[in-house]
């Protein structure tokens, strides 16, 4: 069987008899037993190849059970699309509208996560690097400054086996099980029973080594651990974490649904979606992204079905305000939030049910959500975006929005594995690009946004309050140009004329706080 050529059917299948021997799956698919695979199992030849598994002193030998000769292959990193932050990693501010690698280089990339302006990767060699904005320590170095270039947690470490990135947070599971969380910490997301920021990796209050999954959401996060039971934390203004309340929690709870059978979880904004291991779709949280079949469907803080219910559903990913999932049929599905197209299905209207890209088909293996857009994986290799395209995003070199499927500027048949930020995307490929065919970043030493000092702001909340730094990061990256631009040039002269007039910066302060709570969806 070294030169396995042809059309044929493997004994290599999944949980729900899928075959998978010619398929691209996700590299954490079989995880847990290539620890024990013995060093040479790829044959240099093959197109396939056999692999044996060893368990102690015997090697057993899984006739007719094949994998692609490229599927513990590294990839290469690239990421395109807004950079304000630094969050390509490319050792600049420009914005990118076709992929570029990180100016760390290197072929070792095995996971990847974007979050609203910080980026995380893990290489091979377990480590785990972050980059782009740090305001709240999100970076996890000890510090807030924001990093161009890739830089490891101060905790480093060789045994990072995931990570997930929220709006202003990171969470991260170690190969011993153990979750690890840093960041933005206002609404108590990072499950350690406070409300106090982490520029450091720390546990949560009820620490554990059975966390298999995590996914960040915008200020809360949902995970699963290996006994099937799901936990949530954080923000629960739209009743995300599913314990029937809309109470903020700041250390872990479960689902008022209980249960031991949760398989997969995906975050979007403010709403959750889980699969069962029975293969059934659940979903929690924010209207508009619950796929109901209710014109106009409210909140629900108590996990239910979606409105096609079913027993085929393999894996989840949540966006801004839209979430998708594919099935064990290889169909892709869409629902929420579609004012720029991000499901793909030639329109701009809201979708209360799921629904099937343009594209439709039965050969999609991977799903990766982003803010306002969606991108996915063929099992053929190939790399599909749409949706919102203002930063060049969808990486067609272009700066028009996609309401249905494109492919990146570079084509290719060799993606593994892809993902979404805030108005940026990412993906793993793992082809060895000729020289010249992806843009170099330009050599260090790297810019680093200049913060806006925010005199106002610190003046009507106060130092200790941080509120003044939400406004901020609101100013950085929502504000309008002109508004900005007003402001930092005016900004101290104005702070420093109301500074002995408690009326004037009340009002100021009113105003601030239609922001804040607006951004952050906070009626505290």
């Amino acid at each position: 069987m070294a030169n396995v050529t042809g059309t044929y059917t493997t004994k290599f299948r999944d949980e729900n008899g899928i075959d998978l021997g010619l398929q691209l799956v996700e590299t954490a698919y079989l995880t847990a037993v290539k620890a024990n695979m013995v060093p040479n199992y790829i044959l240099p030849d093959a197109q396939v190849s056999k692999f044996y598994f060893k368990s102690g002193a015997t090697t057993y030998n899984l006739d007719d059970i094949y994998v692609r000769a490229d599927f513990w292959r590294q990839g290469n990193l690239l990421n395109w699309g807004n950079n304000s932050s630094a969050q390509l990693g490319s050792h600049d501010l420009v914005h990118r509208s076709s992929p570029i690698q990180t100016c760390a280089g290197g072929n070792n990339w095995i996971d990847i996560s974007m979050g609203g302006f910080h980026t995380a990767g893990i290489k091979s060699d377990g480590t785990l690097w972050l980059w782009g904005t740090n305001s709240y320590g999100q970076l996890g170095d000890n510090t807030t400054t924001t990093r161009s270039s890739p830089v490891q947690t101060v905790t480093g470490g060789t045994n990072w086996q995931s990570v997930s990135c929220g709006y202003r947070f990171t969470a991260s599971i170690k190969t011993d099980g153990t979750l690890w969380v840093w960041g933005y910490n206002l609404f108590g997301n990072l499950g350690d029973n406070t409300r106090t920021s982490r520029s450091s990796p720390i546990q949560t209050v009820t620490g554990g080594s059975t966390w298999k999954q995590a996914s960040c959401g915008k200020f809360y996060m949902a995970a699963v651990k290996t006994d099937g039971t799901l936990w949530s934390m954080g923000q629960n203004l739209y009743g995300q974490l599913g314990d029937n309340s809309t109470v903020h929690r700041s250390s872990p709870v479960q689902t008022v649904a209980g249960g031991t059978n949760w398989k997969q979880v995906a975050c979007t904004g403010f709403s959750t979606g889980c699969i069962k291991t029975d293969g059934t779709l659940w979903t929690w949280g924010s209207g508009g992204a619950l796929a109901t079949g209710v014109f106009g469907e409210p909140s629900r803080s108590s996990p239910a079905q979606t409105v096609t219910g079913g027993t085929n559903w393999k894996f989840a990913s949540g966006g801004g305000g839209h979430m998708g999932a594919i099935k064990t049929d290889g169909s892709l599905w869409m629902w929420g939030q579609n004012n720029l197209g991000q499901l793909g299905n030639n329109s701009s209207f809201l979708t209360y049910s799921p629904v099937q890209t343009v594209s439709a088909g039965n050969t999609w293996v991977y799903l990766g959500c982003g803010y306002e857009n969606t991108t996915a994986i063929k099992t053929d290799g190939t790399l599909w975006v749409w949706g919102v395209n203002a930063y060049g995003q969808i990486g067609d070199n272009t700066r028009t929005n996609r309401s249905s499927p494109v492919q990146t500027v570079l084509g290719g048949t060799a993606w593994r594995k892809s993902t979404g930020g805030k108005y940026y995307c990412g993906a793993l490929n793992y082809l060895d690009f000729p020289a010249g065919t992806i843009p170099a970043p330009p050599p260090g030493p790297a810019p680093t946004p200049a913060p806006a000092p925010c005199w106002v702001a610190r003046l009507v909340y106060g130092e200790s309050n941080p509120r003044w730094m939400v406004f901020r990061d609101w100013l950085l990256h929502e504000s309008p140009n002109w508004f900005r631009n007003l402001y930092i040039k005016y900004g101290e002269s104005f702070a420093n004329s109301i500074k002995n007039m408690p009326l004037a910066k009340s009002v100021v302060k009113s105003m601030m706080d239609i922001i804040v709570r607006k951004r952050f969806k906070d009626k505290n």
